[in-house]
C-alpha cells in the first residue's frame, strides 16, 4: 500500500505511456483507491481515449462515481445506487443496470480484501471474451464468491467459478 503521493513527472509518464499504447489494449481497468495516481482529469482523458479506440474501460472508483466516468463501465458498491452500471454489495454483485442477479446462499468468508479487484478483473475478462454485461456480472459475482473463501490475495481458478455457477457442470469441467 503506497501512501506517498505520486509526483507529477511520474504521473505524466504513466498516463502518457498508457495513452500511447491504448489502441493495442483489449481493455483498461482504472482503480486508484484515492491514492492520487489517477485523478479525475486523467481518468477522463483515459476514458475518452478508450472510447475513441473502441477499448473497453472498467472503472472501480473509491468514491461515488461522477460524470467524469461517463463512457466506462463502473463497478461500484451498493452505496452508489443509481450511479453505476454494475453495483456490488461487499464482494457480491446484486444488480446490473437494475436487474437482480442470481440469488445464491452465503459463503464462508475468510477475507474480503481484494474481492472488488477480483470482481472487476473477472467482469472485464468476461466482457473481453464476448459475454453480455449481465453474463459478465454473473461470472464476476461467482469469482468474487470464490475469492472471499480463501486467504487474502490468492487467485481464483476458472473451475471454481464454473462450480459456483453450476455445481453439476462444474464437476465435469
Amino acid at each position: 500500500d503506497i501512501e506517498t503521493p505520486v509526483n507529477e513527472t511520474d504521473r505524466t509518464v504513466a498516463v502518457e505511456g498508457l495513452l500511447e499504447s491504448i489502441a493495442e489494449c483489449d481493455a483498461v481497468i482504472l482503480s486508484d483507491y484515492d491514492k492520487g495516481t489517477i485523478r479525475e482529469a486523467e481518468a477522463k482523458v483515459i476514458i475518452d481515449a478508450c472510447r475513441k479506440h473502441g477499448v473497453l474501460c472498467v472503472v472501480d472508483p473509491k468514491h461515488k462515481p461522477s460524470e467524469v466516468y461517463a463512457g466506462s463501465i463502473i463497478k461500484a458498491n451498493a452505496a452508489y445506487k443509481g450511479h453505476a452500471d454494475v453495483r456490488t454489495h461487499g464482494a457480491a454483485a446484486r444488480h446490473v443496470n437494475g436487474v437482480a442477479l442470481s440469488s445464491k446462499p452465503p459463503v464462508h468468508t475468510v477475507s474480503v480484501v481484494g474481492a472488488g479487484d477480483c470482481f472487476a478483473a473477472a467482469l472485464t475478462t468476461a466482457l473481453c471474451r464476448g459475454a453480455s454485461l449481465t453474463e459478465a456480472a454473473e461470472i464476476a459475482y461467482s469469482a468474487g464468491r470464490a475469492y472471499v473463501q480463501r486467504p487474502y490475495n490468492e487467485p481464483v481458478h476458472p473451475l471454481e467459478v464454473a462450480v459456483d455457477m453450476d455445481k453439476i457442470a462444474g464437476k465435469i469441467t
